[in-house]
């Protein structure tokens, strides 16, 4: 594997994040370079600013967990 296809994962301890594909639930996100070809276009992203996914499974419907999400499955 060519390291642009590769993501940053990010560890935190500020929010948790919620996978609406997957269900994961973690404090880590990943982030996609705009040179790397994962990367999707998306309306509203800033030009050069890098794509925030989900660690575990890519998607980029990962948001910031609401409590109910934390409870359910933390």
């Amino acid at each position: 594997m060519d390291t642009v296809d590769k993501i940053d994962r990010i560890i935190t301890d500020e929010e948790q994040n919620y996978c609406l594909s997957c269900n994961h639930l973690s404090y880590d996100y990943g982030e996609i370079e705009p040179d790397n070809p994962k990367f999707i276009e998306s309306e509203g992203l800033p030009d050069g600013q890098a794509q925030v996914v989900c660690p575990n499974c890519m998607s980029i419907a990962y948001v910031i967990a609401s409590d109910e999400e934390i409870n359910k499955y933390d």
